[in-house]
């Protein structure tokens, strides 16, 4: 596969992590493919994600 494709892919996969991260490696060639290293980030973890609130019925 194209390797402009993967990369892209794999970074939008990142932005589906719902808690603080930041990157320690920068994603680059793996035996499998292509990887990246995150760790939490300590500056971010006391925010949590957002929730969606779920619409409950009005009482009639």
């Amino acid at each position: 596969m194209d390797e402009v494709f993967l990369k892209t892919r794999l970074e939008k996969f990142l932005l589906l992590i719902p808690y603080a991260y930041r990157i320690a490696e920068p994603v680059a060639r793996a035996p499998k493919g292509f990887a990246a290293i995150i760790e939490r980030d300590p500056k971010g973890a006391t925010a949590s994600a957002p929730k969606k609130e779920e619409a409950s019925p009005e009482p009639k």
